[in-house]
C-alpha cells in the first residue's frame, strides 16, 4: 500500500479529498492544493483535479440555475410597468433542480470517496476526459 508524504494511505486522502468536496468545499480545495503540490503519486493527484472540477461544475450550474430566478425577477419588474401580472418560475423546478443538482454530485462525491479508499474510480467520461487532457504532461 502505498504511503503520502503525511505517512497516511493514498487511498484514505483520496476518499478524504471525495467526502470534503461533498460536505466543505474549502477543505477540499486545501488537501487538493496540498497533493497537487506535494504528492507525487499520479492517481492521486488526478482525483484531486477531477474532485476540484466535479465540485466547480455543479457549483456552476447550481449559480445558473439560479441566475434564472433573476431572469424572472428582471422580467417582473419590467411587466410590472404595464401593469400585468407576474410570473414565477413554473413549479418551483428551480428549487427543484437545485436539490436535484446538489444530491447528484453529493451521491456522486461520496460514491467516488467509498471507491478511492481501495484506489479505485467511478468513472464519470466528461469529468475523465477533462482531467485527462489538463493533467497531461
Amino acid at each position: 500500500m502505498q504511503k503520502t508524504k503525511l505517512g497516511l494511505s493514498v487511498g484514505l486522502v483520496g476518499a478524504a479529498i471525495c467526502f470534503l468536496g461533498a460536505y466543505y468545499f474549502l477543505g477540499a480545495v486545501l488537501l487538493a492544493g496540498y497533493v497537487l503540490l506535494c504528492e507525487s503519486n499520479e492517481w492521486l493527484r488526478k482525483l484531486a483535479v477531477k474532485v476540484i472540477a466535479i465540485v466547480v461544475a455543479f457549483g456552476l450550474i447550481s449559480v445558473l440555475i439560479g441566475a434564472l430566478d433573476d431572469i424572472f425577477a428582471i422580467i417582473n419588474v419590467c411587466i410590472g410597468w404595464f401593469g400585468f401580472y407576474s410570473i414565477s418560475f413554473p413549479l418551483n423546478l428551480d428549487s427543484l433542480l437545485s436539490h436535484i443538482c446538489s444530491l447528484v454530485e453529493t451521491v456522486l462525491l461520496v460514491l467516488m470517496g467509498i471507491r478511492a479508499l481501495t484506489q479505485g474510480a467511478v468513472r464519470v467520461k466528461f469529468f475523465d476526459n477533462l482531467v485527462q487532457k489538463h493533467t497531461e504532461e
